[in-house]
């Protein structure tokens, strides 16, 4: 079944294998998934885990079955960012 975060893991598999790390903007991955990011991305640190046990965490999902773990995340309404990179959490 499809998430509403399946964009942003769509995206994550198409970087180049080369690339080791990526920074987005909130803005960007809420224009990736074709909504806003929940208030909770924004104010809580444990939403950009890297949880092996992902069932109940769409978002971290989408970004394991791409290869990505989140490296740093910055926190903020209008310039939040988060880094992802390659690798296993």
């Amino acid at each position: 079944m499809a998430t509403k975060y399946e964009p942003l893991e769509l995206h994550l598999h198409g970087i180049p294998a080369a690339t080791t790390e990526l920074t987005l903007t909130f803005r960007r991955v809420e224009e990736l998934i074709g909504r806003s990011l929940p208030r909770s991305a924004f104010e809580y640190r444990e939403w950009w885990s890297n949880q092996k046990d992902t069932a109940n965490r769409p978002q971290a999902r989408a970004w394991t079955n791409a290869g990505f773990i989140v490296e740093a995340v910055r926190q903020t309404a209008s310039s939040g960012w988060v880094r992802f990179r390659r690798g296993a959490a």
